[in-house]
């Protein structure tokens, strides 16, 4: 079965996965001894989902409160479990969380301080063997405090360093990445040099690193650096428009009053696609649309 997973306000899929949270909720035996770490993660994402007070409109009152009185012992449940997990257990127990529920892995680490029972040195051969997102990792303030000069090995080593750090820098909807106090000046300059030169190199990086401003505390990026990055990006546009082909593809998207609910017309690359506007009105259950 499929797991919840909290999504936002202006998500439609909500209503999906509140399908799936009563399913879960309503069914929930205190008791079951066997729960794997996405079954606690899970509750953590079901957790969420009360905290904003959200449900579907067909859920009367009396399940309202059934939901509310079974998930509020969740919290302390999540609490127990991530206190309890040994530093031996970390990579096994990563291995077996879902893709989409592993930066809630590191989120819940940080946010009970599970990285207190982990040696800095297995940390490192953690990262090193598992090299899980970097975006999972940077994201937590304390955990990446806590693991300092581990990070900072790794970070030195990993290829996707630099464009973390560019997203840091050059870009505005960054979110919060937070770096090693002991990744020096130099250790950042000199991980934006290898990336210019790598076979991993996007144009999209490194012209972003011409933009990058210099915060003495933070980051310098020397003018012999940017230069090189202008060149760099410079010759994988060459190389891109020298080697790609050009392929004209139309889709068209209509709502209009028409008999039929969906109608479709292919030609070629060109498609269109149009809706009744009176049968989307007449179906706006979520099953429904997005079945």
């Amino acid at each position: 079965m499929e797991k919840v997973t909290f999504l936002p306000t202006n998500d439609l899929a909500r209503g999906y996965y509140l399908e799936i949270l009563y399913k879960v909720v309503t069914e929930f035996d205190k008791k079951k001894s066997r729960r794997t770490i996405n079954d606690f993660i899970e509750m953590h994402h079901i957790v969420q989902y009360m905290n904003e007070n959200v449900f579907l409109l067909k859920w009367t009152d009396s399940e309202k409160d059934i939901i509310r009185r079974k998930a509020k012992i969740f919290p302390a449940m999540i609490c127990k479990y991530f206190k309890s997990i040994r530093f031996r257990q970390i990579g096994r127990l990563y291995k077996k969380t879902l893709n989409e529920y592993r930066y809630d892995f590191w989120f819940l680490m940080d946010k009970y301080e599970c990285f207190n029972n982990i040696p800095e040195k297995y940390f490192l051969r953690y990262l090193l063997r598992y090299q899980p997102r970097l975006l999972d990792i940077l994201s937590h303030k304390k955990l990446v405090r806590h693991f300092d000069h581990a990070l900072r090995s790794y970070l030195i080593v990993s290829m996707e360093t630099a464009e973390k750090l560019i997203e840091r820098f050059a870009f505005v909807n960054h979110g919060n990445l937070y770096f090693p106090a002991c990744l020096t000046i130099q250790d950042k300059e000199n991980i934006i040099q290898k990336y210019i030169i790598s076979k991993k190199a996007s144009s999209n990086y490194t012209s972003a690193i011409e933009s990058i401003r210099n915060c003495s505390k933070e980051l310098e990026i020397s003018d012999k650096t940017r230069l090189a990055a202008k060149k760099r990006s410079i010759q994988l546009n060459n190389d891109l428009f020298s080697k790609s082909q050009v392929i004209s593809n139309k889709i068209r998207v209509l709502f209009q009053e028409q008999e039929i609910e969906v109608h479709t017309r292919n030609e070629g690359l060109n498609h269109t696609y149009s809706y009744s506007t009176s049968w989307i009105v007449n179906h706006l259950d979520f099953e429904t649309l997005f079945k």
